[in-house]
């Protein structure tokens, strides 16, 4: 039997439908790439051109507090900035995104958070980047940076040295050895009366921050009489009372004291001690409790 093959007109309609098959699809698939390029396109058009023409921040304050870096942001452009990506550098390299608006000309307070821990994380900050990010067809849109260095908020002064401190009476100094040893105690400034008589010690002085709302200190004292740790402004007066104790034996002391009334004011610490032969008052931290940092 002759054996008969496809004839060429099914052929060619067989090729042409493929043809219009293939080509449908290649209109669809180029169709989708070719819709979401021109999104991309216009979206980063859109968003440079903003970035470019409506957008810009002046850095006006940054510096470092514990695990953040505050910062003052003033937004000088002409539209608002949806949200801030903040890269901190030092020894290591450290990103955070804070979704918080800045309205225009608004100037606002803002803290980056990074990774202080002393293995994987950044152990002496001394730059931050910041990255305005703008909000355009529900996407965020990221502009260029500006950068600023970075400082601690507050330079604090050292109190835990003998020349820190005036004295009146007689003074034991800082903490020796021996007094750590033997009354379990923590390195740090030390009064002990050598006779029944009175003592106070004076620190240098230094100023509240405006930020810093409590203190936190810690020592121990073992006294018969009284002792006082008292923060004093410059003319003598009374600023705050910290502590007034008669008759605390072997008492560890750790309150935490609101200052919030003397932001930005000048003191000084006295602690003074009335009792007998062998009596002792230390001061082993001295720290402002919103922050990681310490005057002892």
């Amino acid at each position: 039997m002759k054996k008969r093959g496809v004839s060429p007109l099914i052929s060619i309609i067989l090729i042409i439908s493929f043809t219009i098959v293939i080509a449908a699809f290649v209109f669809v698939w180029g169709s989708g790439t070719f819709v979401k390029y021109k999104e991309k396109t216009d979206f980063e058009s859109t968003g440079s051109l903003e970035c470019a023409t409506k957008t810009a921040i002046n850095i006006k304050k940054a510096c470092i507090l514990g695990d953040k870096v505050q910062l003052q942001i003033e937004n000088t452009g002409s539209r608002d900035i949806d949200s801030f990506l903040f890269r901190t550098k030092g020894n290591n390299i450290n990103l955070f995104e804070l979704n918080k608006n800045s309205g225009v000309y608004s100037s606002n307070m803002f803290e980056a958070e990074f990774d202080a821990n002393r293995l994987t994380g950044i152990l002496n900050p001394n730059e931050i980047e910041v990255f305005p990010r703008l909000l355009i067809n529900n996407k965020y849109f990221t502009c260029d940076k500006t950068s600023i260095s970075i400082k601690p908020c507050y330079l604090l002064p050292r109190l835990n040295t003998f020349d820190d401190w005036t004295k009146t009476g007689e003074f034991a100094g800082v903490i020796t050895e021996d007094m750590i040893n033997n009354e379990n105690l923590d390195p740090g400034i030390g009064l002990m009366l050598t006779s029944s008589n009175s003592l106070e010690i004076k620190s240098n002085p230094f100023k509240i921050p405006e930020e810093i709302t409590n203190f936190h200190i810690r020592g121990k004292v073992n006294v018969n009489g009284n002792v006082k740790y008292e923060l004093m402004f410059l003319d003598g007066s009374l600023a705050k009372s910290l502590i007034d104790k008669s008759n605390a034996l072997d008492l560890k002391i750790s309150p935490t004291i609101d200052i919030s009334d003397l932001k930005d004011k000048e003191v000084y610490l006295s602690i003074i001690l009335e009792g007998d032969t062998g009596d002792y008052a230390t001061l082993s931290e001295l720290c402002y409790t919103n922050s990681n940092y310490c005057i002892i």
